[in-house]
Order: C-alpha cells, then sequence, then structure tokens
C-alpha cells in the first residue's frame, strides 16, 4: 500500500503543473481515475521502479529544517521573540487560554477595544515626550537589515526596522513603533 502512495505522490510531482491542486491534475489527467490506477498500480507505462526510485531520493535528501535549528545554537537567533532577550525567561505566554472540550486554545477576541487618540507631543497615556529619553535596545547586529524586530522594555514592546541605504547615503534609517495590534489594542 505505501509503495502505491509512493507511486502515486512521485508520478504527480512528475506531471503536475508547478502548484496545481491535486484535484486540478486529476480532473486535467486524460483518462482520468481509471488512466491514474493502471499507470500507479498496474504500472501500465512501466514506471513504477522508477517512481518508487525517486521516492527514494527524495527521503535520502530529506531535512527536518527545525532539527538542524534546534541542533544549532548559532541559528537560535533567528527565531528569538525579542532582539534584545536572550534568556528564555524573557518570553512569556501573551495568550488569554480558555478551556475547549478538555484542551486549552487561544481565548476569542470579543472584538472591543479601547479609545486610543495619539497626540502630537504627548504618548498615549498624555505623557509629553519632552521626558523621554534613549533606551540601549540591543546591538544594532541583531535587527535584520530591511525587516524589523520586537524588543521589550518593560512591560511594552516596540517594533523596531532597520532600512539599509534607502536613499543611498551610505546609512541606515531606524524607524520605532509601539509593537501593538491596532484593533485589540494589545500586545
Amino acid at each position: 500500500c505505501i509503495k502505491i502512495i509512493d507511486r502515486f505522490l512521485m508520478f504527480y510531482i512528475a506531471t503536475a503543473e508547478p502548484l496545481q491542486r491535486t484535484a486540478r491534475w486529476i480532473e486535467k489527467l486524460e483518462g482520468g481515475l481509471a488512466y491514474l490506477r493502471s499507470v500507479v498500480v498496474d504500472d501500465k507505462l512501466g514506471i513504477s521502479s522508477d517512481l518508487e526510485a525517486m521516492m527514494e531520493e527524495s527521503l535520502g535528501n530529506y531535512e527536518c529544517e527545525w532539527k538542524r535549528v534546534v541542533e544549532n545554537p548559532e541559528l537560535w537567533s533567528d527565531f528569538q521573540q525579542y532582539a534584545n532577550g536572550k534568556d528564555p525567561d524573557d518570553v512569556e505566554l501573551e495568550h488569554q487560554w480558555v478551556d475547549m472540550r478538555g484542551q486549552i486554545i487561544p481565548a476569542p477576541w470579543l472584538g472591543k477595544t479601547g479609545n486610543f487618540m495619539p497626540s502630537v507631543g504627548k504618548n498615549a497615556d498624555g505623557v509629553n515626550t519632552k521626558d523621554f529619553r534613549w533606551v540601549d535596545c540591543g546591538r544594532a547586529a541583531e535587527f535584520p537589515k530591511n525587516g524589523g524586530a520586537a524588543v521589550k522594555y518593560g512591560e511594552s514592546q516596540l517594533a523596531v526596522f532597520c532600512f539599509a541605504d534607502r536613499k543611498g547615503k551610505g546609512q541606515d534609517e531606524w524607524f520605532a513603533c509601539q509593537n501593538m495590534c491596532p484593533h485589540k489594542r494589545a500586545f
């Protein structure tokens, strides 16, 4: 049974158009399911051993990318939650959970939002920005070029973005905003 599944998968991969769904492929296959059965089960074209060899080669080349990351600490930084947090204790579950049929699931969002009226010169809490100060949130190398990363400062989260030399002046541009869902008004 497994060999038939292997043959089916390899025949599909070899004959389907790129990104073509299996159902659309079978619909367009001349002869339909009867032809597919004759090729995969009855070996009408005499290619069963080739299809099985293709599967063996595919399995021989398989590598679990997640296992590779778990086993290589140098790759861990690509999957940390905050650019300025190295300790696993820095990561916390920020979702509320509910029980559904004996399993926990993220709590549904009720869709209610609070009042949020930003004003120039003041933050969302009405604090005057002249009282703001610079805070070290990590080394520049910890942020991807032409991308962003979240940083945690106290109970707040910021999204920090670095755009590499967009204006052709040899300087990176840095931007930051609150790392907040605009709909839920939550981190």
